[in-house]
């Protein structure tokens, strides 16, 4: 029954169809016979799915409250904890979409009743940007006890900051509790974390004392193993190998071919390596971990062309590793390309601003080579400046880089004088909000691993 409800779900023109036939088969369930008998447990089971697939494709529909109303009677039938979780997110997310000034209302409804929280995290920061953007910040002081981890420091943060520029006062709080709050629960966060830190003049340590143990002699024959992929010229298939292993690979072992594949220049596949077993239960983390999911590759390059161009070199490094995680050819789905993911038209633009300061001329017969890592660099570091120096803000900068300049002017001028740090909160562009977190974080990490800064350092510096 769940391929059926994905079958119809992904055919938009057997969508009603679908509905319909859910619909009666739903309604009939406790009158009809059925060969086999069915338990109760079952009919309630097949009820749920029926429910559950009819909210799917009513929300494909655009019929968002419609939706919210069979996830509301699916939840009541969720077999399980990560089916009413699902549940609950649908109800949050279709209300975000019909009627987003309901949405705190429904968290404080559902959140009692969900299980991970850390599933929500998305749906809480679309509720967030829409609560911040409308300076509904009792709202938010309202959901922050039900929640935890990220989505709480995120919340407490933000609290701390209005309470701080008095844009609200909450009874029993201050700003100092509430950066409080947000420090100790932001261990799921870099970014919120050293914020708090800054206001709180403490300082975010991610690591552990202690060093790696050497590996055991079936471990080392095992990376040798994997090894022979390169020597063979077969590292592309390494890592899907590796996947197959991987629930009886150790996280030393891990961590060793991910530094294999960061040795290899295949710094996509060490970083999605490294991550996976970064959320494992238990996991430690080590300092070796973090350089392997922050490298410092293309040192060099990057290093001279942010300092000619007066760019902080660890914003520069979280840059070029958010964009494409240090992979030169790479391209993405809008045709940004490079180190520094320029889009080709952007990259025309920089070349004649250069050209008009009487610098160096990248194109060869109005072609740009954006694949080439000194150009690629060149002219992202010079896009990034100029957009700094034309926002007055590497925080502005590092949004409009990703946004668009003329989208971050214009939502810049609707909110003028909100602070940076709570401005961020308020874009509505998932990707552009998240980028500048991400960014940061990166930024934050390169500083505290290379650099001799703290982390809360570099984001004062960011948002200076």
């Amino acid at each position: 029954m769940g391929d059926l409800g994905r079958a119809y779900l992904g055919v938009p023109s057997k969508r009603a169809e679908g509905l319909a036939l859910f619909g009666e088969w739903e309604a009939s369930l406790e009158q009809t016979a059925l060969v086999p008998p069915l338990s109760r447990g079952e009919r309630e089971n097949l009820r749920y799915i029926l429910l559950f697939y009819s909210g799917r494709i009513t929300s494909r529909q655009g019929k968002e409250q419609e939706a919210v109303d069979f996830f509301v009677r699916a939840l009541e039938l969720a077999p399980d904890e990560r089916q009413k979780d699902a549940c609950i997110w649908y109800i949050l997310g279709s209300t975000m979409d019909s009627k987003p000034e309901n949405a705190a209302a429904m968290v404080k409804r559902y959140a009692p009743r969900w299980h991970r929280s850390a599933s929500f995290s998305d749906i809480l920061d679309r509720i967030c940007c829409y609560l911040v953007g409308l300076r509904k910040w009792n709202e938010l002081a309202e959901i922050l006890p039900l929640i935890q981890d990220a989505p709480a420091a995120q919340y407490a943060y933000i609290l701390g900051r209005a309470a701080g520029e008095g844009y609200v006062s909450i009874p029993g709080k201050t700003a100092e509790s509430f950066f409080t709050t947000a420090y100790e629960e932001g261990n799921g966060s870099f970014y919120y974390r050293a914020l708090a830190a800054s206001y709180l003049g403490k300082s975010v340590v991610p690591l552990r004392s202690g060093g790696s143990a050497a590996l055991p002699d079936a471990d080392t024959t095992m990376l040798d193993f994997y090894r022979g992929f390169f020597a063979y010229d077969a590292g592309e298939f390494l890592l899907d190998y590796v996947r197959g292993d991987m629930d009886d690979l150790s996280v030393p072992v891990l961590r060793s071919v991910a530094g294999l594949l960061a040795e290899e220049g295949r710094y996509l596949e060490s970083i999605n390596l490294t991550r996976s077993y970064m959320n494992r239960e238990n996991y430690r983390m080590e300092r070796a971990d973090l350089e392997l999911y922050y490298p410092r590759a293309f040192n060099a390059l990057i290093d001279e062309n942010a300092r000619e161009a007066g760019i902080t070199l660890p914003v520069f490094f979280g840059l070029i590793r958010t964009e494409s995680a240090f992979m030169p050819a790479i391209v993405s789905h809008a045709g940004a390309v490079g180190l520094a993911q320029i889009m080709p038209a952007t990259a025309r633009e920089v070349n004649a601003m250069v050209k008009r300061r009487n610098g160096r001329d990248f194109s060869e017969n109005g072609y740009i080579d954006l694949r080439n890592p000194e150009t690629n660099v060149y002219l992202g570091a010079v896009y990034l400046s100029s957009l700094t120096d034309s926002l007055g803000s590497p925080m502005l900068a590092l949004l409009a880089y990703n946004g668009g300049p003329a989208r971050i002017r214009r939502l810049r001028r609707a909110a003028p004088s909100l602070p940076v740090d709570l401005f961020l909160e308020t874009v509505s562009t998932t990707e552009t909000r998240q980028y500048g977190k991400r960014v940061m974080a990166a930024a934050a990490a390169y500083g505290y691993l290379y650099y001799g800064m703290s982390m809360e350092e570099v984001v004062a510096d960011i948002f200076k």
